[in-house]
């Protein structure tokens, strides 16, 4: 489903369904406040998901029921394309890898995580240093009170280079193993195989879309998405993961309540990890904390290597719960709090 991929993975569509079609009968774009909050989120992918499906808004009132079962019908397909997709980057990641110690298996997970070398560096925060010992017998153990690995704490595999620059925002989202996550989900494959994002004559994946089937030709699509940015991230975090499922959003349950595991204080598994959030804080750093040029440069650059080159937001209640600084109560600022106070810098010096 196209409005998985490039709007969102994890919101509840009986939300979307129901407060989207409230706003626009209250006037649209009018009635929205001038801050973003949940309605102006679900209103906004309300109208996403109309330029899609151009007869929702009938389909939404063809009788009393009509809204339940829709909501139910798109979050079957949502199921259905992120278990091809988690499926398809899980079985990839081990020809994509460089260096696995020990050697990754295509199907089984166990030998993923912290617990193997290549794995465990690319999962590592990209604000604690991988190679020192009490940081890597932390994350092995899931010593959650010394290091959290938390949905803020942003891995090093969502930088260029793997690690924060000076100019903290320099190689963000451009990581080799996001783009052929997302040529995987839109191109194919032996696409994604073969493209590649580093020395000097890099190769597109456009370069290589000779399917016709390709989700990219029987979409039209011609931009990328921060939530599709996000969407990629997320299926590399969690192939890299030693996780064994994905977790599922219920069919009648809202994910925007974070109905999650309780995740133990001092034990961070990484079953209880939060997609849902990691997600949605993506999105917010790209389109409310990365200063407008380089954002623009960051979606540019991203439909050259997949498409070709022609041509106030929050995440629910999850941000707003966090203290001031974006810190969320651990011990010094998270990496998604250090990106946002640096897009704050640069929009005061533009």
């Amino acid at each position: 489903m196209r409005f998985t991929i490039m709007h969102d993975m994890f919101r509840s569509f009986r939300l979307i369904l129901n407060n989207g079609s409230n706003v626009l009968s209250s006037g649209g774009d009018a009635a929205m406040p001038s801050h973003q909050n949940i309605e102006n989120i679900h209103y906004r992918l309300f109208m996403d998901l109309s330029k899609i499906l151009p007869d929702l808004q009938a389909r939404i009132r063809d009788g009393p029921d009509a809204m339940q079962l829709l909501s139910e019908h798109l979050t079957t397909g949502r199921q259905a394309i992120i278990q091809q997709a988690t499926h398809g980057v899980k079985i990839a990641i081990p020809d994509w890898l460089k260096n696995q110690q020990p050697a990754l298996d295509k199907y089984d997970k166990a030998k993923r995580g912290f617990r193997n070398e290549e794995c465990g560096r690319l999962l590592c925060p990209a604000n604690y240093d991988f190679n020192k010992p009490e940081v890597r017998e932390a994350l092995l153990n899931y010593d959650g009170k010394r290091y959290p690995v938390t949905a803020e704490q942003y891995p090093v595999f969502m930088w260029k280079d793997e690690k924060l620059q000076d100019k903290i925002w320099e190689g963000f989202g451009r990581h080799e193993l996001l783009i052929k996550a997302g040529t995987m989900v839109l191109q194919g494959p032996k696409a994604a195989l073969n493209v590649t994002t580093t020395g000097s004559n890099p190769i597109p994946a456009v370069s290589h879309s000779i399917n016709t089937k390709a989700r990219s030709r029987r979409w039209h699509l011609k931009t990328i998405t921060p939530a599709f940015i996000a969407c990629a991230a997320v299926l590399v975090r969690f192939a890299l993961s030693d996780e064994t499922s994905f977790p599922a959003q219920p069919l009648n349950e809202s994910i925007d309540e974070h109905r999650v595991a309780e995740v133990p204080k001092r034990r961070h598994r990484a079953r209880h990890w939060d997609y849902t959030k990691f997600h949605q804080y993506l999105v917010h750093s790209i389109e409310e904390d990365m200063p407008e040029e380089e954002r623009e440069d960051l979606l540019i650059w991203w439909k050259s290597r997949i498409l070709g080159s022609s041509g106030g937001y929050t995440s629910d209640e999850s941000i707003a719960g966090e203290s001031s600084d974006g810190s969320n109560d651990q011990d010094g600022p998270s990496v998604m709090s250090l990106l946002a106070a640096e897009g704050r810098q640069a929009s005061i010096c533009m």
